[in-house]
């Protein structure tokens, strides 16, 4: 019966996404714990995942290009980053990076970069193609901001030369040129990743209202 299908893949994958599965360790702990503690509770606005959505062909791409960030936290005040860091030590939780609204700096490209954009082959800058609310602009402008989409490696290099190398270009694979030269490519295990996961909590949400009606 495709909809007790439909229901039972939400049902996990709505378990997964509330229990932060697929985290690191002292993310995954934090964030549990937060229910369960007024300081956390008050000061945790959510992890860079939780804050952002794209389209699903450019979830390679942004989720290749935020790497290790999507797991990065954001709080609103150094203050609350100072508090949640105690936290950690006296509770031995691991190491987490923070993001306090307001101490990040945007980054984006100067103009001079920003000539590449009118470029056939060349998408926008990653913080362009990820959706999210007013109050997080600016950190995903910090972490997104100055790295360029492009459709193939083949252009990638075109660009990045253009560039005298000094821009992160990522491409839809998720083939990346690091500012500097090094080049990091290959298969991607298509596992669950964290952005394609919530898109799919949303398409199994509807698919479940269309069958329920």
């Amino acid at each position: 019966n495709e909809l007790n299908k439909v229901k039972s893949k939400l049902n996990v994958l709505v378990n997964m996404e509330a229990y932060y599965d697929g985290y690191n360790k002292s993310v995954k702990t934090l964030m549990n714990n937060k229910e369960k503690d007024s300081m956390l509770h008050k000061a945790i606005l959510g992890t860079v995942a939780d804050v952002i959505k794209t389209k699903k062909e450019y979830e390679t791409a942004i989720e290749i290009s935020l790497g290790f960030a999507l797991q990065n936290i954001i709080v609103k005040s150094e203050m609350d980053a100072h508090n949640i860091i105690d936290y950690l030590k006296e509770n031995k939780i691991g190491r987490v990076t923070f993001l306090p609204i307001d101490m990040i700096q945007e980054r984006s490209l100067n103009a001079n970069e920003n000539k590449v954009l009118s470029e056939d082959c060349v998408i926008d800058t990653a913080d362009k193609l990820v959706e999210t609310s007013k109050e997080f602009q600016k950190v995903i402008k910090h972490l997104l901001g100055r790295i360029i989409i492009v459709d193939n490696l083949k252009n990638g290099f075109k660009i990045s030369k253009k560039l005298d190398n000094s821009i992160r270009i990522v491409t839809l694979q998720g083939d990346v040129i690091n500012s500097g030269g090094s080049v990091t490519g290959g298969h991607i295990a298509s596992n669950q990743n964290l952005l394609g996961r919530k898109r799919e909590i949303e398409e199994c949400k509807l698919l479940d209202e269309e069958y329920s009606n």
